[in-house]
């Protein structure tokens, strides 16, 4: 778990680099030494993230999906104004996340939708879905609910689906 945990934060922090864009600066050189820094680290930033994309433990299907297309949509910004050599290692890039993300073979749980017909314990919500009780945690924290005692009916759940945990 630690692993997933690390390359989640890793993540994160290649996502948080890749946004950043150079600030207005009073001379053209301060301009264009800003963009040529910040493309050199954009693109450092997009490898790491696609290092860690690949490393990550995904908890669903929609989740990897939805992570690779924020970095495949980073990946496109710098291709725009790459030069051949980096537009091609960026396309390469492109072809190597498309291919690893989700990982081939793997069987990720799927999102779906569950309503309770009635106000119900999460406890008891985790044995209807899963027949598993030691998922009561998973349905709370995917949920935000602020009383797992109490979980609402009539309000839909976001539950993993077609996949064991």
């Amino acid at each position: 778990q630690r692993a997933a945990a690390d390359a989640a934060g890793a993540l994160a922090a290649y996502e948080t680099l890749l946004a950043i864009g150079p600030s207005l600066y009073s001379s053209a050189a301060e301009r264009r030494n800003a963009v040529l820094v910040t493309s050199f680290l954009r693109a450092a930033a997009a490898g790491g993230a696609l290092r860690s994309a690949i490393d990550m433990r995904w908890r669903s299907y929609e989740q990897a999906v939805a992570a690779r297309d924020r970095i495949l949509g980073w990946i496109e910004r710098l291709m725009q104004v790459a030069g051949d050599d980096e537009y091609a290692a960026l396309s390469d890039m492109m072809v190597a996340l498309v291919g690893l993300v989700p990982p081939e073979g793997e069987q990720l749980p799927r999102v779906g939708r569950y309503t309770p017909p009635a106000t119900t314990p999460a406890i008891m919500i985790a044995w209807r879905l899963y027949a598993d009780i030691d998922r009561e945690t998973e349905i709370v924290e995917r949920n935000h609910i602020r009383h797992p005692s109490f979980v609402p009916g009539g309000r839909p759940l976001e539950v993993l689906v077609d996949a064991a945990r």
